[in-house]
């Protein structure tokens, strides 16, 4: 869940038991090889693709991951044990977003990086395309209909930049605050909502106008979004070497609760049936927050960094090795 310190938080440095079972059950390795000469000899070392984010398809069946310090992504089916497939982005994958009908996935690319969005059809794991969506994009979201594409970005001259999701051709292009983090959009209308990691604020966005619908106050630093499934609460993770909590906002009165989730919260989301997780890199965690103090745990490993729900499943990936872990909520 890097570049020149700024109030972007922290997480994208951040790393945190036993593993629950991988995808589907099956077990898979933690790397894979490559063949390397070394003088008269051959030897094998492993090539670690190191998890920064991750997303799950709709319906469960597919996952994206974005490497860290790499230029690919790795496509997994979560049934059966066929190896993940590699594509190569063309530059730093930041964030990923899969769209409605499962067939491609969006991808940021940045860190100076070749900055820029990478479209990639996940049937055939190539590169379909690649948009360009102005300096240091981070976060990215299809709209529910699939028809529209949001990159937040930008920095201190913070953006969104809206796409046709049919053509990739982008719109508009909106200034919205200091230091763009996540973006969820929302279902049913024409709007977005971005975490101003410099402003402790959330904006709502109008996509076509670029006006500011809304503002919520949050803690500062807010990073990571989700947005809860009858659209009326907000979960906000927060950067910082000490963050242990994430922030519930209820928009209709911008009320903020905090919840002790535990060290460093890299991901957020909800389940459909509205359960509160949060992926943990402090403690190999998802946790899932009940009423008042009460949390469920599901102990994943490593240093996981995102979270992706279908359902009610859930997954993560560790940042030290790239491996997946799933949880049943």
């Amino acid at each position: 869940m890097t570049a020149a310190p700024t109030r972007r938080g922290f997480l994208a440095g951040a790393a945190a038991g036993a593993a629950l079972p991988l995808l589907g059950g099956a077990p898979a390795p933690a790397a894979t090889t490559v063949t390397e000469t070394a003088g008269p000899l051959q030897a094998r070392r492993p090539t670690v693709r190191r998890g920064r984010a991750i997303a799950a398809s709709r319906d469960g069946k597919r996952l994206v991951v974005a490497h860290d310090r790499r230029r690919t992504i790795a496509i997994h089916a979560t049934k059966g044990s066929s190896a993940p497939r590699i594509v190569d982005v063309g530059g730093q994958p930041m964030e990923v977003a899969i769209s409605p009908n499962g067939r491609l996935a969006a991808v940021t690319t940045a860190f100076s990086d070749e900055p820029g969005l990478a479209i990639v059809d996940l049937r055939s794991a190539a590169v379909h395309t690649r948009a360009d969506v102005g300096p240091d994009p981070f976060g990215v979201a299809f709209t529910a209909a699939g028809t529209t594409l949001v990159v937040s970005g930008g920095e201190q001259e913070g953006a969104l930049h809206v796409l046709d999701a049919r053509t990739f051709a982008v719109t508009a292009r909106h200034a919205v605050g200091i230091v763009p983090r996540a973006v969820v959009t929302v279902p049913g209308s024409a709007t977005a909502w971005v975490a101003l990691n410099g402003e402790d604020h959330l904006f709502r966005v109008h996509l076509r106008t670029g006006r500011v619908t809304r503002k919520l106050r949050t803690p500062w630093l807010p990073d990571r979004l989700a947005l809860s499934p009858d659209g009326e609460r907000i979960l906000v993770t927060h950067g910082g070497p000490d963050a242990d909590r994430v922030s519930e906002i209820v928009i209709a009165s911008g009320r903020v609760h905090q919840h002790q989730a535990g060290a460093l919260p890299s991901g957020v989301g909800w389940s459909a049936r509205g359960r509160r997780v949060v992926a943990l890199a402090g403690t190999g965690e998802i946790v899932v927050l009940g009423r008042g103090r009460k949390r469920t745990r599901r102990a994943v490993g490593g240093e996981p960094r995102g979270l992706a729900i279908a359902g009610e499943r859930a997954w993560t990936v560790d940042n030290l090795t790239g491996t997946v872990k799933g949880a049943r909520l």
